[in-house]
């Protein structure tokens, strides 16, 4: 993985990224690539980014999160900063999202999503979000439209206790179904920063399908989250984690833990290990892995 970053002048950079795979057993070509370039602009009121990328047919990144590959995608991303003192509200921010997915060897368009959200800081401690997207998206031979509103709030009225919030109407693609369908999503989250040094996150998700009731999958369902980080000095920290879900009928749990050492200013090794559900068996997958990183 390369990624240099040129800032060619006050809040304006560019930058390239480069990700190359290797894999032995692959039949027709043995060699792919994740390549990208992109532009910054950060200023006290305005950000905006633009980056194009390309994954090949061949990219395999088995220790990364890559779940499409054979494709060229562009987004815009701008978003807008607001400070006065009306009605209350100390800031609002803006934000507006566009990104476009195209086949990478046939050039033809698959996914498109268009977001706009505004945030509003009160005086009371108190933020409130509203956010929206529409999406459109080819899977086997057709487009499926879809589309997520969202309301979210947050309370900062006790730094070591943040309670938020986040619900949501959504229409999603069910892909083993091909078809789509209305839901609901709730969302109520506690955050807590213990000390300087040790932080803890605990989320519950609540998904309901509302027009699935003769189809094979659940449609109502609960997704549990307990973060924690915790920061040993300034170049040794820990992350560790607990995944419950009761999408399927076993409920299943997962771990992980994250131990990154700074060895020097720009090096760092990063160890951790993972166990979660197998998709495709009854078992739980272990995984054990080492990173290093060289940051200039």
């Amino acid at each position: 993985h390369l990624k240099p970053i040129w800032e060619f002048a006050p809040g304006n950079s560019i930058w390239i990224k480069s990700n190359l795979s290797y894999l032995s057993d692959l039949a027709d070509s043995k060699y792919g690539y994740n390549n990208a370039i992109g532009y910054n602009l950060d200023s006290n009121e305005n950000s905006l980014s633009l980056d194009y990328e390309q994954i090949s047919k061949d990219y395999r990144a088995r220790m990364g999160l890559v779940y499409e590959t054979n494709i060229e995608s562009f987004k815009l991303d701008y978003s807008h900063r607001t400070s006065f003192n009306k009605f209350k509200i100390r800031k609002i921010n803006s934000r507006f999202i566009f990104c476009s997915e195209n086949s990478f060897d046939e050039h033809k368009y698959i996914n498109r999503f268009i977001s706009g959200s505004i945030t509003s800081y009160t005086n009371y401690n108190f933020a409130v979000s509203l956010k929206s997207t529409v999406k459109d998206e080819f899977y086997i031979n057709r487009f499926y439209d879809q589309y997520i509103v969202t309301l979210s709030g947050i309370w900062y009225n006790f730094g070591w206790f943040i309670p938020d919030f986040r619900f949501s109407k959504l229409k999603a693609l069910v892909y083993n179904e091909e078809k789509c369908f209305d839901m609901y999503w709730l969302q109520g989250a506690i955050s807590s920063e213990i000390n300087k040094f040790t932080s803890i996150r605990i989320t519950s998700d609540h998904i309901q399908y509302l027009n699935a009731k003769n189809y094979y999958f659940d449609d109502d369902f609960w997704l549990v989250n307990i973060d924690t980080d915790i920061a040993f000095s300034e170049n040794l920290s820990c992350s560790a984690g607990i995944r419950l879900d009761t999408y399927s009928e076993d409920n299943t749990i997962g771990s992980f833990i994250n131990l990154q050492w700074k060895l020097w200013e720009h090096y760092s090794i990063t160890s951790g290990y993972k166990s979660s559900p197998d998709p495709f068996s009854n078992e739980n997958k272990q995984t054990i892995y080492i990173k290093n990183e060289l940051l200039f």
